[in-house]
């Protein structure tokens, strides 16, 4: 996927509640195309979405919260729905990277590491923060308890892993400005080469 129509793809990842879609705003501010391969997940889910019948055959459900309780509850589900749901968001993020009229494309995905996707792009930048500040947010934003948040958190791998193969790491732990100065940053890396 990195040289689909010469368009370079920068793989956008963190742990859940890191801030990756705030990075990812703060670069389509800066002019960069986004594709969010959670959004496209969503799609794909919803009523008339191409997933949506397996995910009925398959769980009963498509309902997302559903899906999400179930397969953070059980990891044979989780590793299921993966499977089922990992070719039809690579084959629509394909298109629409294929449709993007632009050298360079920022690609949001939160399994990049675990799926080794990262491996078929030009890049990855990894969005880290505290585990306390992840915590926060989860909890804030997804009105959860916290026995499911870390559920969520500890399914995921670590950010060690991810910093481990990462080109670029954003440190989001900080203030708004701060996050803005290292997107800034990798913007003007990855959009020079």
């Amino acid at each position: 996927m990195n040289q689909t129509n010469n368009v370079s793809v920068w793989g956008l990842t963190g742990g859940i509640a890191s801030g990756k879609s705030t990075v990812a705003k703060v670069f389509q501010d800066l002019g960069l195309a986004v594709i969010d391969a959670d959004k496209i997940a969503k799609e794909l889910t919803e009523k008339g979405g191409r997933a949506y019948p397996f995910l009925i055959q398959k769980f009963g459900t498509a309902d997302r919260e559903e899906l999400k309780k179930l397969i953070f509850s059980d990891p044979k589900a989780k590793k299921q729905l993966e499977e089922l749901m990992h070719p039809f968001i690579q084959e629509e993020s394909a298109r629409k990277i294929v449709q993007l009229n632009t050298r360079c494309v920022i690609y949001e995905a939160a399994l990049l590491v675990e799926t080794k996707r990262y491996q078929e792009l030009s890049g990855l930048i990894v969005v880290t923060c505290s585990p306390e500040i992840q915590s926060q947010r989860l909890l804030k934003r997804d009105q959860i308890d916290l026995k499911l948040a870390q559920s969520i958190i500890h399914s995921q791998s670590t950010d060690s892993e991810k910093i481990e193969v990462a080109d670029y790491i954003i440190n989001n732990s900080g203030s708004l400005d701060d996050l803005k100065a290292q997107v800034k940053n990798i913007f003007e890396k990855i959009t020079t080469q």
